[in-house]
């Protein structure tokens, strides 16, 4: 009986310990997440100081010596994991860049000489880190970070990645000497797809470079949120609360697994047209290129740029070469419109067509931004069309005077491909052009400006207070109130953005009016199209468009929610009184 007692306590006893040091186990993991997203955050930073910036002997020296730090502080980060974690193989297996961490020896070797410590450490460390980025989201989870501002770090985190990556000597062809403030303006454009770029892409970049272009203007053009919830999904990963609201804010959804299918779907449909416009620009370019490797590569290229509304091109003159094909011109055409449809149009449209869904209805969102975005393609073409017809336009047959002018339609309001040299254009068209390019996309899609529907609904407004009507009514609908302010808002905000960064150019570079001002609301319509300023900027000039860029992406509300205080809910109200207008 004895010793019946005594094995049962000394279980006990064992059962206290497992216990503990499970619990002292979750604990140090918890800190060391922490820990790893803070040195994590502060090898980016060191990298693009380090790259960006030409730094002092003592910074340097401080700088190396941070990195060698940041690097043994891994080393311990490593081991005490390998302590606490029971299969190792399992550990590498799900951890495969800090297998890394031994690759500073190869500094060592006298048979290297030309591998620095401190450069492989570099190497070694980006790896590590890109490995570890959920790890960033525990820190900004432990220091409160709002989902708005957890969306804006990652688009932030994404741009300064690709301009490392771009910094890369395998990114630019021999000769070819990009700063890093380019090397980040091409990052940010790309992230942010717009296609304001400064450098040639398809002769200044490696295909390394181009490739790395391509993946920062999906990421851009699906949103980071897409990616991150396509990365959770297949590596099996749970998703932290703070995340969990960030995908469910983005995308209006209910549920994290409901957002997990609007966001398959939309891989799905982005996955499948833009295949299929890179097979259409494939079968068009036959014979253009050297080998078929070339060919594929210059299709997918277009086909991706083209859907995500991105305006990259690898042909020196964008689309001009191009500008009376119809295979290209159509193609084209059909991948910026379907890309700017918006994907809450995309996906209600497909369950509505779907026999297997019923009750399914077309929602009021879906047939405003349809007729909305009929009505500018049509607008825009006759505009162009008739403004130009003894203009710029003069000397093509009316068949290609069309298709010139269905082809900037399109692409003005959001894509930022040109079939003709906009310099060409008489004052009135460019100035259409402005107005198309701060409309821009529908909400929800790859494209910016202040969006269809909020432009639709501006309109609706306006024409409901003429008729003096006590409310907004839109096809049988009454529309809030709460939606009147934030349209009318995000025109106010965009007139501000757009004459604070213009006025702002003005003071940095020399130019005259239209063609600034042209840039600056092509910045802001994330469009792309340009009058020749985006090559003659200085890098303050630059900064000032990077800027823009990212508000019109972000979007100026989105940007003011994340940055601004939330005010506490009152139960009060003063009193009324009306004012003379």
């Amino acid at each position: 009986m004895g010793t019946k007692l005594f094995l049962t306590f000394v279980k006990r006893q064992i059962d206290s310990v497992v216990l503990l040091f499970s619990a002292f186990r979750i604990r140090v993991l918890a800190l060391l997440n922490t820990l790893s997203g803070l040195s994590s955050l502060s090898v980016f930073l060191i990298l693009v100081m380090d790259f960006g910036f030409q730094l002092s002997d003592q910074n340097e020296l401080l700088f190396s010596n941070f990195i060698l730090y940041i690097y043994f502080y891994f080393c311990i980060d490593i081991l005490l994991r390998l302590v606490l974690d029971k299969n190792w193989f399992k550990y590498f297996v799900s951890r495969p860049f800090d297998l890394l961490i031994f690759t500073p020896i190869l500094g060592l070797l006298p048979t290297l000489p030309f591998f620095s410590l401190y450069l492989i450490s570099q190497g070694a460390l980006f790896f590590i880190c890109l490995g570890r980025i959920g790890h960033i989201s525990k820190l900004l989870e432990l220091i409160k970070v709002k989902p708005a501002q957890l969306f804006l770090f990652g688009f932030l985190f994404v741009i300064f990645l690709g301009s490392l990556l771009l910094s890369l000597p395998v990114s630019t062809t021999y000769g070819s000497h990009i700063s890093y403030v380019d090397a980040l303006f091409t990052s940010f454009s790309a992230v942010c797809v717009t296609g304001l770029v400064v450098n040639d892409v398809g002769v200044d970049f490696t295909y390394f470079g181009q490739i790395v272009i391509l993946l920062l203007i999906q990421i851009g053009g699906l949103g980071i949120i897409s990616f991150s919830i396509l990365l959770s999904l297949v590596t099996h990963k749970k998703i932290s609360l703070i995340v969990s609201k960030g995908y469910q804010a983005s995308y209006a959804t209910f549920s994290l697994n409901e957002t997990f299918k609007a966001i398959l779907f939309i891989f799905k449909v982005t996955l499948f047209f833009e295949l299929l416009g890179a097979a259409l620009l494939y079968w068009g370019w036959q014979g253009q290129f050297d080998t078929v490797n070339e060919g594929m590569f210059y299709a997918i290229f277009h086909s991706i740029s083209a859907f995500c509304n991105a305006g990259f091109s690898l042909f020196s003159d964008s689309l001009v070469s191009h500008a009376l094909h119809v295979p290209t011109v159509m193609t084209i055409s059909f991948l910026i419109i379907l890309g700017g449809l918006g994907f809450p149009v995309l996906f209600n449209l497909f369950y509505y067509q779907h026999k297997s869904y019923f009750g399914v209805r077309i929602k009021l969102q879906t047939k405003l931004a349809l007729y909305v975005t009929g009505l500018l393609l049509v607008i825009g073409t006759l505009v162009i069309y008739l403004g130009e017809f003894n203009g710029a336009l003069s000397g093509y047959s009316l068949q290609d005077k069309f298709l010139l002018s269905w082809f900037q339609s399109v692409t003005s309001r959001t894509a930022g491909f040109n079939t003709m040299n906009l310099n060409y254009f008489g004052g009135h068209t460019l100035l259409m052009l402005m107005i198309f390019m701060i409309i821009g996309a529908n909400p929800g899609s790859t494209g910016g400006g202040i969006k269809t529907t909020t432009f639709g609904l501006i309109v609706v407004s306006f024409w409901s207070n003429l008729k003096s009507s006590r409310h907004v009514n839109l096809m049988k609908r009454r529309i809030e109130e709460k939606n009147i302010v934030e349209a009318f808002s995000l025109l106010f905000l965009a007139i501000l953005f757009i004459g604070l960064f213009g006025y702002g150019l003005f003071l940095i570079e020399k130019g005259s009016f239209l063609p600034i001002m042209f840039e600056v609301v092509s910045a802001f319509g994330t469009v792309g199209l340009s009058l020749g300023v985006t090559q003659e900027l200085s890098n303050g000039g630059k900064i000032l468009i990077m800027v823009l860029m990212f508000i019109g992406r972000i979007g100026p509300l989105s940007i003011l929610y994340a940055l601004s205080k939330p005010k506490p809910t009152v139960n009060y109200a003063y009193p009324k009184e009306d004012l003379v207008l």
